[in-house]
């Protein structure tokens, strides 16, 4: 298994527990159990889930730093794919 297939399951389990600390509510675990993934995952969806959890505990400021690394996800994904239309 190479690094990056490691990284993206590594990310992926990541993301599942941080989607179960969420059901339950506890916010703080879900943050936890991203930290570390975030910078590795490539989607953004850890990005997004931290910022999920930020904002159900009411960390408002902690959320809108989040979405904006998350937007930042986006147009970097737009652009790319822009490169790829002009070929």
């Amino acid at each position: 298994m190479d690094l990056s297939t490691q990284t993206g399951l590594q990310s992926e389990s990541a993301r599942r527990q941080a989607l179960r600390f969420l059901e339950q509510r506890n916010y703080r675990g879900a943050i936890e159990a991203l930290e570390k993934s975030a910078l590795l995952d490539q989607t953004g969806e850890s990005y997004a889930l931290m910022g999920l959890a930020c904002y159900q505990s009411e960390d408002y400021g902690q959320a809108c730093s989040l979405m904006r690394i998350l937007e930042w996800f986006r147009a970097s994904e737009l652009l790319k794919h822009r490169k790829r239309q002009r070929g």
